[in-house]
């Protein structure tokens, strides 16, 4: 007798943004099903409108990606943050939970006070700065309360790609421009290519380890000014790009200022680190400057 060939569908929630959009083009290439599907489709607000969604699409994995993100604006609008990245989060596990599917859950570097200057480990204590920071906190703590034995918390950091509003789309249309630029030289990251942590998300979901925490961000570490560097400096006839402290462009929210991830989870599960972020940059940095030269 043959055996039955299992189909694996992924439902995507919050599928319009860039690393929704970077999941598809990955899951396509590689020719695995997927329903993809925005707050229209589904409003992870509303827990029964998830359900509803679940019951529809029968998914063998959920990735949610569905989030409150504008950092600044959650200072004024605390509430609706918290109905986005902490309740909506809880009603997604509790629906997985409820039918047994595995599920990605994804956050962020802002959950830490970035006051350390060794990369942060996966249990180094919390500590957000901003409203934002703290409602994406309470999402990962309710989403592990909901589905602790099926979860996977991805934390990802200074996410850009060809698509949406990102800082390197930014700085590519204003170096095409031949602008003359001054960024941030004074907080420490990992820019990451959503295409990259697309590939690594799958890579998860194929390795199924236990539920837990991984950080999701490209290897290395680099300040803005760095990443802009990199980001103009093959564009021809581009502009400066000049160095200054963070107290130049003052902003609502507090953010961290050392943002550089530790990665040992991906080992202890056979799991190939993400690439270093000049590697990944330079892989789509065409599709970047195609995307905003249309």
């Amino acid at each position: 007798m043959e055996a039955t060939e299992v189909t694996v569908t992924w439902l995507l929630l919050g599928a319009n943004g860039q690393l929704g959009r970077s999941l598809q083009d990955v899951l396509s290439a590689l020719k695995i099903e997927f329903v993809a599907t925005g707050r229209s489709d589904a409003d992870i607000t509303d827990i029964a409108r998830v359900e509803n969604c679940v019951k529809q699409t029968t998914p063998s994995v959920i990735v949610n990606m569905a989030a409150w993100t504008d950092v600044d604006g959650a200072e004024s609008h605390r509430d609706e943050a918290f109905l986005a990245n902490a309740t909506g989060a809880e009603n997604v596990a509790n629906i997985a939970a409820k039918y047994d599917i595995p599920l990605v859950h994804i956050s962020t570097d802002y959950v830490f006070d970035g006051t350390q200057t060794t990369p942060y480990k996966t249990d180094d204590g919390t500590n957000p700065l901003s409203t934002y920071g703290a409602s994406k906190l309470q999402g990962e703590l309710l989403v592990q309360a909901a589905h602790p034995h099926g979860s996977w918390i991805v934390r990802t950091a200074w996410l850009y790609s060809q698509y949406g509003k990102n800082f390197a789309r930014t700085i590519a249309r204003k170096g095409l421009a031949g602008d003359n630029l001054s960024v941030v030289n004074d907080s420490f990251g990992q820019p990451t290519s959503a295409l990259a942590l697309a590939r690594q998300i799958v890579a998860l979901v194929d390795a199924y380890p236990a539920a837990g925490v991984f950080h999701g961000t490209n290897a290395g570490r680099a300040t803005w000014y760095e990443f802009a560097s990199a980001i103009v400096e093959p564009i021809a006839n581009h502009g400066s790009v000049r160095p200054v402290s963070s107290s130049a462009f003052p902003t609502v929210a507090k953010r961290p200022t050392y943002s550089v991830l530790d990665h040992a989870e991906w080992s202890t599960y056979g799991i190939a680190d993400m690439p270093h972020w000049r590697d990944s940059l330079e892989e789509i940095h065409n599709a970047i400057l195609n995307s905003v030269k249309e």
